[in-house]
C-alpha cells in the first residue's frame, strides 16, 4: 500500500511516500506512477540493499531485462554496497537513450538503449516484501 507519512528524518522535511505493504510475494512489484509527468522512456532503476547491487532494467511485453554496461557488458548492474535502514539518493541522467545510472551522487556506470523512443509516464517501484519510503523526487526535463 502506498501512503505519505510522517517522517522526522527525511532529508528534505517531513512528508514521505511509503510503501508499506510487507507481503513476501517473491514476484511482485508494487508501483506508483505519477500521472502528472510525462517523461521519454521507461526503464526502471533500483538499489538493492541486500544483493548490494543497483540493477537498471528495460520491462518489455511484461518482461524485465537487465541492461548491460556501457564499455563492461551485461554484468547485472553493478556491484556496490547499498545502505539499509538509511536514507540514500538514487538517481538517472537520460539523454536520449543514453542513461548515466548514480547512487549518493555518484557515477557507477551508463548504459545505452533504444528500445522506447516515445514518451512515458515516472514512478517508484519496489518488490516483494521490501518496506520502502521515498523522499524528493525530482524530475528535470529541458
Amino acid at each position: 500500500m502506498w501512503v505519505v507519512v510522517e517522517d522526522s528524518s527525511a532529508p528534505s522535511g517531513h512528508r514521505v511516500l511509503a510503501q508499506t505493504d510487507a507481503d513476501p510475494t517473491g514476484y511482485r512489484f508494487p508501483v506508483c506512477v505519477l500521472d502528472s509527468i510525462t517523461a521519454k522512456d521507461y526503464y526502471v532503476v533500483r538499489a538493492n540493499a541486500l544483493e548490494n547491487n543497483v540493477v537498471l532494467y528495460k520491462v518489455q511485453n511484461g518482461k524485465r531485462t537487465d541492461l548491460p554496461l556501457k564499455g563492461e557488458g551485461r554484468t547485472y548492474g553493478k556491484k556496490i554496497a547499498v545502505p539499509s535502514g538509511a536514507w540514500s539518493t538514487l538517481g538517472v541522467n537520460v539523454k536520449g537513450n543514453v542513461f548515466e545510472v548514480l547512487l549518493n551522487g555518484a557515477k557507477l556506470y551508463e548504459v545505452e538503449d533504444p528500445t522506447f523512443p516515445g514518451a512515458g509516464k515516472v514512478g517508484l517501484w519496489t518488490k516483494a516484501d521490501s518496506v520502502i519510503r521515498f523522499d524528493d523526487l525530482r524530475i528535470v526535463t529541458h
